[in-house]
């Protein structure tokens, strides 16, 4: 059965908003945010910058940050935050 963790994203550059993700066909906002799986996909997408993982405090929209919240996603730790 398919791990049901989600993570704050964030696209890193416009040209990214259009991102959805596979296969479970999330999108992003208009501020280019969302809640995705944390999976392959969504990691593989940090590792070639184009998502940034944030803290569900970041989000911009208080419904995305309502959802995370009730999801209980965490904020990204020390390990896996990426510098600068």
């Amino acid at each position: 059965m398919a791990d049901s963790t989600l993570v704050a994203v964030r696209a890193t550059k416009r040209e990214y908003y259009g991102l959805v993700h596979q296969p479970s066909q999330a999108t992003l906002d208009e501020n280019g945010e969302g809640l995705w799986p944390a999976d392959q996909f969504t990691f593989r997408l940090f590792l070639d910058e184009a998502l940034k993982r944030l803290g569900p405090e970041q989000l911009k929209s208080e419904s995305l940050q309502e959802a995370a919240e009730e999801a209980d996603v965490q904020a990204p730790s020390a390990k896996t935050a990426k510098k600068g």
